[in-house]
């Protein structure tokens, strides 16, 4: 079963079964004349992003003279940037319920956002993430025929709800889910990120310029996935002993963080502080990229590139990065894992994190680049 936070999909059950009902919202069986087109939607972050583009690689492929319209957040742009044809168009939309931000500009932008898709006729549309918040949308915007999970109801509203094998966990996996009920290619299922030619040129310079370049996220989104200063500072500090190139990337909001580790290590480092293209470009660079659990790790994957990856609060399995060359840095039977990433609740504070050493990471960042 899809990891959902169970509070808010108990919720959606409730609103689907005495609001979300065929009272209300019936589905309307006329037929009408459409394009050949198909709507997306996934509002979601960096990562789930770079992890949809295997799911989008697949619907071309077998949908391969429809327009194919993709929704999502801004920083959907520069991942999908340089596709070679997989979408056709993508319409940004920065939804509420995933940036945290309400406000009367966002009710305006659903308002808009609605508008735009009632007149473009899509053929059918997908949702991704059986999210019964961006059914309800998909169905306000007149897409008819609806592709997508039950997992938060919904049961009114989808034509075409999709089963999925109870051994899937993975997102990816759901994603595969989804390509075999609409009949798409599932072999090569894997995300990828598309480089232009001057962003090539960018990263055999910066290869033929550095013996070896070691690239290091030590932020995430939440604190509890982020390992303690000392440990980073003290695998940064042995990796320098080999003479290799070290870049510390540092995402929005963590340069408190970031400076603290700077101003605690004797190693020369390079801080990446840029936009989401040029921080891909540079990871593509990299002869191997550790990470904490977050974007980088499935930037990393998804350009082929080594990483390591370190995870804490979250089960790895649930979302990792996928491929062959990643390996995952975690400790075992941590009872409380998953947790709602909040506040720390294991008797030893941030236990899945501190319990984690630099000789383990040193460790698979040498077996991973060998």
């Amino acid at each position: 079963m899809k990891p959902f936070n169970q509070n808010k999909r108990k919720a959606g059950l409730w609103l689907d079964r005495w609001f979300v009902s065929s009272l209300f919202f019936r589905k309307n069986r006329h037929q009408h004349v459409y394009n050949q087109s198909i709507l997306i939607f996934d509002f979601h972050r960096i990562g789930d992003i770079v992890l949809l583009t295997a799911l989008l690689q697949s619907i071309r492929k077998k949908y391969w003279s429809y327009k194919i319209t993709l929704v999502a957040g801004q920083w959907a742009q520069p991942i999908l940037a340089n596709n070679p044809g997989v979408i056709d168009e993508m319409i940004v939309f920065n939804a509420p319920w995933v940036t945290g931000q309400y406000s009367m500009t966002s009710v305006l932008s659903i308002a808009k956002l609605i508008k735009n898709l009632k007149e473009k006729k899509f053929e059918f549309g997908i949702e991704v993430r059986g999210d019964l918040r961006q059914i309800l949308l998909m169905h306000m915007c007149g897409i008819q025929k609806i592709v997508g999970f039950l997992f938060t109801g919904g049961q009114h509203l989808l034509t075409h709800p999709v089963s999925y094998d109870e051994s899937c966990i993975h997102l990816i996996d759901f994603h595969k889910q989804i390509a075999k009920y609409l009949s798409c290619p599932i072999a090569h299922f894997k995300p990828k990120i598309w480089l232009s030619d001057k962003e090539k040129q960018k990263v055999n310079d910066y290869r033929s310029r550095y013996k070896s370049i070691i690239g290091i996220h030590p932020g995430a989104s939440n604190n509890l996935k982020v390992l303690p200063c000392s440990t980073i500072i003290q695998v940064i500090s042995e990796l320098y002993k080999d003479n290799r190139t070290i870049w510390i990337f540092q995402g929005p909001q963590e340069q408190a963080f970031v400076k603290k580790i700077v101003q605690r290590i004797t190693a020369k480092v390079r801080v990446i502080q840029s936009n989401l293209r040029d921080y891909i470009v540079h990871i593509a660079s990299c002869s191997v990229v550790l990470s904490m659990d977050s974007a980088c790790g499935h930037i990393a994957s998804a350009l082929d590139v080594p990483s390591v990856v370190v995870f804490g609060p979250v089960k790895s399995q649930f979302c990792k990065p996928t491929g062959n060359k990643v390996k995952v840095v975690q400790v075992d039977n941590v009872p409380c894992r998953p947790c709602n990433q909040k506040k720390c609740i294991h008797h030893q504070y941030h236990y899945c994190m501190k319990e984690i050493s630099s000789e383990q990471i040193i460790n698979q960042m040498m077996s991973i680049k060998s």
